[in-house]
């Protein structure tokens, strides 16, 4: 009876495993079939909509749904579906997507990006109602027509027409136009309107971002575009610049395009005026110390401050800097005073073991007034006491020295200026040098270089 009960359940089971394995697939493991729409759309562009920066694309579907699209550059590749649905592909310059319902044609705008006189390629799919994407994509292509010469957005440029402020040490100009545009190759010139300064661009000033092309075409320079305020001018021939089928861009001339430099800064003139490389002379009025009369050393700029670079030499063998801070020249004379930025400014020597210190001629502690500056020639010169904290009244008073500055040929910074006499000898110069006043000296001082120890005796 076992047996019997056996045989039974093992036939049973068999049968059970064979009928799950014959079951119809749709009821155990359905997979929907890949969905494909062959022929059920199509596109078109609509050759009477073309102008030269919009086309109208014509979408038609036989079944409902949704319909993508993306529009390319004509040099792009093809998509793939699954990006035209996503608008994940590269060089897209227009997608969307619409409702169809399988009868009606959808017309759509393109008109995103589009530049006259190139050619374009429209790619598209279908979505079906259940959310399947064709495989296949219908693609079409059209090129925008271009019978318009591009023109100079002088409102866009940079510096902008009219427009005021510029710095006369613009460093670049960059052109705006209405549609892509390629250099040629001509000069471009920009005339000062009331200084006569001009500035040409060539082709060696075209940026290289610009080589291509573009809607903007910078131009940089390194000159000086004027002295004061002007009102540059610019001009180029036609054709300078034409688009993509060689319609050229007409010429410009007269007062189309023209924009206004500002003054220089206070900051910019001491730049151009009071730094570089200097001849100097020092005239050593304490008989005590050792210099060097005569040399050459640079001039640096740090806002409206100066540094003699190397200092000047006190001692043989030694140098020293000095800070000046030069003040603004109220009355447009091109003259003015120099300062101690550190009143007093500590030098590198000492005496006796007294820190030595620079300060204003007999001590002018309350302006710290130590000389004057000439924009017009490039001259300065200023004088110092040299003594301990306490200056020609304290206990170490070692003199005083003259210091004077005239820029060399090639160290000048400032261009056009005008040649004059020599700065301390003009008549409406302020008179910084006194009277000498009885002033103790002290005998026998040991000045020693806190920089390298080395030692010289002053004596009366």
């Amino acid at each position: 009876m076992k047996n019997i009960i056996y045989k039974l359940s093992f036939l049973l089971l068999g049968f059970a495993i064979v009928m799950a394995c014959t079951s119809p697939e749709g009821e155990t493991n359905y997979i929907p079939a890949e969905y494909v729409s062959p022929q059920s759309f199509s596109i078109e562009i609509d050759a009477a909509s073309l102008t030269e920066t919009s086309s109208e694309l014509i979408y038609t579907s036989t079944v409902t749904g949704k319909g993508y699209y993306v529009v390319t550059a004509a040099s792009s590749g093809i998509p793939t579906s699954t990006q035209v649905h996503d608008a994940s592909a590269s060089g897209i310059l227009q997608s969307g997507n619409f409702a169809v319902d399988g009868s009606t044609p959808v017309v759509t705008v393109l008109d995103a990006n589009l530049d006259p006189g190139y050619p374009y390629n429209v790619h598209a799919i279908h979505k079906s109602i259940d959310d399947f994407i064709s495989e296949g994509i219908v693609s079409a292509s059209f090129t925008t027509p271009d019978d318009t010469a591009p023109e100079l957005l002088t409102g866009d440029s940079n510096p902008a027409h009219g427009s005021e402020g510029s710095s006369p040490f613009l460093s670049s100009v960059t052109f705006a136009f209405s549609e892509h545009v390629f250099y040629q190759g001509n000069d471009i010139t920009f005339n000062g309107f009331f200084g006569g300064s001009e500035v040409v661009f060539t082709a060696s000033d075209l940026d290289p971002s610009s080589a291509g092309g573009g809607t903007s075409i910078t131009f940089n320079t390194s000159v000086q575009w004027s002295t004061e305020r002007d009102a540059f001018v610019g001009s180029f021939d036609e054709g300078t610049f034409v688009d993509n089928v060689g319609n050229p861009i007409a010429e410009l001339s007269g007062f189309s395009y023209f924009f206004y430099t500002r003054d220089f800064t206070f900051i910019e003139i001491i730049g151009m005026n009071l730094t570089g490389e200097y001849d100097y002379t020092i005239v050593d009025n304490s008989g005590t110390v050792p210099v060097l009369s005569d040399g050459v050393y640079n001039v640096v700029q740090d806002g409206d401050e100066i540094t003699v670079i190397n200092g000047i030499a006190t001692a043989v063998g030694f140098t020293n800097e000095h800070v000046l801070r030069v003040q603004n020249d109220d009355d447009g004379d091109g003259i003015g005073y120099l300062f101690l930025v550190e009143n007093p400014q500590p030098s590198i020597y000492s005496a006796g073991g007294t820190p030595l210190y620079w300060h204003p001629f007999f001590n002018d502690t309350l302006t710290a007034v130590v000389g004057e500056y000439d924009f017009n020639t490039g001259e300065f010169y200023y004088l110092l006491d040299f003594a301990d904290e306490l200056g020609w009244q304290g206990g170490f008073y070692l003199g005083w020295f003259e210091y004077y500055f005239t820029p060399t040929v090639t160290g000048r910074s400032a261009t056009g200026r005008s040649e004059g006499v020599k700065l301390k000898d003009r008549p409406e110069t302020i008179q910084l040098k006194q009277d000498m006043m009885d002033i103790k000296r002290n005998s026998g001082v040991t000045i020693r270089s806190s920089v390298n120890n080395m030692e010289f005796i002053i004596n009366n």
